[in-house]
């Protein structure tokens, strides 16, 4: 019987808030509006801050968005309060910030606790691990197959990573295809990682993009607007 279990990381709670913040401000999103000039707060990309709030039973974050209306949300039976301030209050980034940095700070916070010990049993015999994050902060972990690994028809995630064997750190065609599934449906991340501490990274900047998506199937990636791809090592 094939393993599979369920955890909740550093990588997996951060992931949750900033999943849950970037759903908010694209749900209202008006297309007259500059989406990836919109601000949010730095704390956003800081666990330690995350950890806090949720112990505490709530977590304030800022939002520069003239669409975004001030609300509070559930994360975990914690209340997060969404806060409107102008762009000179508090600690901020841009949207577009947010995008690129959460595919970095997803691997460095999981990649030593979580793929790690999955990259070691894919280099020992050749068995693939896929990490299936979900947007209330849990991680699903599930046995592959020898060199591959995919569970069809997943939708509705916020990140995906799974395990290739040492020397192999890039995204295959049927890697690309289920990151464009997966984007789609408004997820963020596919990535690949390896024992070698590598990881092959494809994220979505803003909305997605019809073009881009065909041009990906296309094999196409010169000139992409909302996807860009990226190799990380980590250290």
């Amino acid at each position: 019987m094939k393993e599979q279990w369920e955890t909740v990381t550093d990588g997996s709670l951060l992931l949750g808030v900033a999943a849950l913040v970037l759903d908010l401000v694209e749900g209202y999103y008006i297309a007259e509006e500059g989406l990836l000039d919109a601000k949010v707060s730095s704390k956003v990309l800081d666990v330690a801050s995350i950890r806090e709030g949720l112990s505490r039973g709530s977590l304030e974050l800022y939002v520069n968005a003239d669409w975004v209306e001030p609300q509070e949300l559930d994360f975990r039976g914690a209340k997060i309060s969404i806060k409107t301030t102008d762009a000179g209050q508090g600690s901020l980034l841009s949207l577009r910030q947010l995008y690129e940095e959460l595919p970095r700070e997803l691997i460095r916070l999981d990649y030593f606790s979580l793929y790690s010990p999955l990259t070691s049993r894919t280099d020992r015999d050749g068995t693939e691990y896929i990490v299936i994050y979900t947007a209330d902060g849990r991680a699903f972990v599930f046995e592959g197959e020898k060199f591959r690994v995919s569970l069809p028809g997943l939708r509705r995630s916020p990140a995906v990573v799974h395990t290739h064997p040492a020397g192999h750190c890039g995204l295959s065609r049927k890697d690309l295809e289920s990151g464009l599934d997966l984007m789609m449906d408004r997820g963020l991340i596919m990535g690949a990682v390896t024992s070698d501490r590598c990881a092959a990274i494809m994220y979505r900047l803003g909305l997605l993009e019809e073009d881009d998506v065909i041009g990906v199937k296309e094999g196409r990636f010169e000139s992409l607007r909302s996807l860009r791809f990226t190799r990380i090592s980590i250290i």
